[in-house]
């Protein structure tokens, strides 16, 4: 890999970054020497401040990231009838669930409060996950513009909430890792020789400049470093992934392996741990076949567009359990430094799910707002899988 000729194709740019990495490294020798305090170097002591503030701000960003994903698989978690606890409009039932069909849209339940109060509420509206106490059977017929369909369901949960507290908000834990590090570093600052320099804020603006080179620097070196031998690096990370998850053992294929060579799909990897875990066992062919589109279908952004749902009840929980898979190997992913695969996309699932159960073509096709042959071809695809 490293002597072929897409390797080759790819070192050719690296040549031109190789010269401006020389000539930062020259503004940066220049900065540094703008830098005069006398009682020590004080570019060093610009670095452990800039780590602490760069500490404390990831640590900020990683809690609420850690937090929407909580609070993301909450909802999608929920199931229709559930009694969950709403902080301004207490107890209420789930009416609706909206499971995300791009990456781009967001989870959302609409709710049903005891004081007969209508609600959408998506990620952005809460501060903590969701959590059914309790679930309540919504009718079929149920109509929210009927005041006597709504009075009997609130009646239901309120026998179900009555001897219930509110549950409590869990707070969030601190980092200790993180917390030691930034306390370390703060005791370097203190002993640091510039710390009492009279200048030190006069200096620390030089600094900044400097630093800046020296990030882009990092960055340029970094860069040249992943175009040289990249092909036989990114080898290197797939394998690793793959024997991590069981599907190679040293330089040979696992039999779950051999399964995933057989499997052509761009989340092959998703595919064949939802096999592994029983994911699709017991699932009817109209709803294996409506799970299944959303790891091939990809739908068109539309402005304002309505979330898609899973048809069923059945086909929406093995999907929930399919999006748990999907974020552990995108998560797996991020951590070897591989390049993600698409989102699960459901715009399709309904249509296949109709389909798969023998209704006309004419009105799937009504449904999906599809052509002919943009519907055969996504078809297609679903059968090959």
């Amino acid at each position: 890999l490293e002597q072929s000729f897409a390797q080759f194709q790819t070192d050719k740019g690296v040549v031109g970054v190789s010269r401006r990495v020389s000539r930062l490294r020259s503004e940066l020798a220049q900065a540094s020497e703008q830098i005069d305090c006398h009682l020590g170097d004080f570019l060093s002591y610009a670095r452990i401040r800039e780590e602490i503030s760069q500490l404390e701000s990831a640590g900020s960003k990683q809690r609420k990231a850690v937090l929407a994903a909580e609070i993301a698989d909450s909802l999608t978690g929920l199931m229709v009838g559930d009694i969950v606890w709403l902080p301004k409009q207490g107890w209420s039932v789930v009416l609706t669930i909206g499971l995300p069909q791009r990456r781009d849209h967001k989870p959302w339940v609409r709710t049903l409060s005891m004081d007969h109060t209508i609600l959408s509420i998506s990620t952005h509206d809460l501060r903590a996950p969701l959590t059914a106490v309790g679930r309540v059977r919504v009718p079929k017929k149920f109509s929210l513009k009927e005041r006597k369909d709504r009075r009997k369901l609130i009646n239901a949960v309120a026998a179900k909430v009555e001897y219930l507290d509110p549950p409590e908000i869990a707070k969030q834990v601190s980092d200790d890792q993180r917390a030691k590090k930034i306390k370390k570093l703060r005791n370097q600052l203190k002993k640091h020789p510039s710390h009492e320099c009279p200048e030190r804020e006069q200096h620390a603006l030089e600094a900044v400049r400097a630093m800046r080179i020296e990030r882009e620097l990092q960055r340029l070196v970094a860069d040249t470093d992943a175009k040289t031998n990249s092909l036989a690096n990114s080898f290197d990370r797939i394998t690793k992934l793959l024997t991590q998850l069981g599907y190679l053992e040293g330089e040979q294929v696992t039999a779950n392996g051999k399964m995933l060579s057989r499997v052509y799909n761009e989340l092959d990897l998703v595919v064949c741990e939802a096999i592994q875990r029983g994911i699709f066992d017991g699932l009817d062919a109209p709803a294996l076949a409506a799970v299944l589109s959303s790891t091939v279908y990809e739908s068109r952004p539309v402005p304002g567009g309505v979330p898609a749902r899973m048809p069923e009840r059945t086909s929406e929980q093995a999907q929930t359990q399919l999006r748990l898979i999907w974020r552990e190997i995108r998560q797996l992913e991020q951590e070897h430094k591989i390049e993600p695969g698409r989102d699960l996309d459901i715009g399709f699932a309904e249509a296949a799910w109709r389909w798969a159960s023998g209704q006309e073509l004419a009105k799937v096709l009504d449904l999906t707002e599809l052509s002919a042959g943009d519907f055969v071809r996504w078809v297609r695809q679903v059968i090959d899988l």
